[in-house]
């Protein structure tokens, strides 16, 4: 590119640029139901909501706290294979939860089954004080550690 050229176009783009990121923010911003319930999205705050990931072979919940109350789990399968969600209240680590070969679903409070992958659910519980197990027990799924603790205050 020659001098000239460069003189004149570097401009232009730049007004480009500088139009393209004044438009770009108001993008899907009138539709806020959509946005919220976007199945990529993780939601993650101290007001009860939580966002969970599920993966071979692994469940990962941010924040991995809430507060007493209705706590909205929402649930993302990022994996290959379908997965489920399980929230079990019990003073046990939720790796200590193995019966036979699944964990033992005592304590259950709620669930999700059957989550194809690249899917979202989402699941509001009211959860007391205490601890909780978070799995999947789908055969295998569990003893192949797709678990994680959770604590409500």
């Amino acid at each position: 590119m020659d001098r000239l050229t460069a003189m004149t176009t570097l401009p232009r783009l730049a007004v480009a640029v500088v139009a393209a990121g004044l438009l770009l923010p108001g993008c899907g911003s009138s539709d806020k139901k959509s946005a919220s319930s976007t199945a990529t999205t993780i939601t993650t705050s101290a007001s009860g909501k939580v966002g969970v990931k599920l993966v071979e072979f692994k469940l990962t919940p941010a924040p991995t706290t809430a507060p007493a109350g209705t706590v909205t789990f929402a649930v993302r399968n990022a994996g290959q294979v379908k997965h489920e969600f399980v929230v079990i209240k019990t003073a046990k680590p939720a790796g200590d939860l193995l019966k036979g070969s699944e964990a033992d679903e005592a304590g259950n409070v709620g669930e999700i089954g059957n989550i194809p992958p690249g899917q979202s659910k989402t699941l509001a519980l009211k959860l007391a004080a205490g601890h909780y197990a978070l799995i999947c027990n789908l055969p295998g799924h569990y003893k192949a550690g797709q678990y994680a603790n959770f604590n409500v205050s």
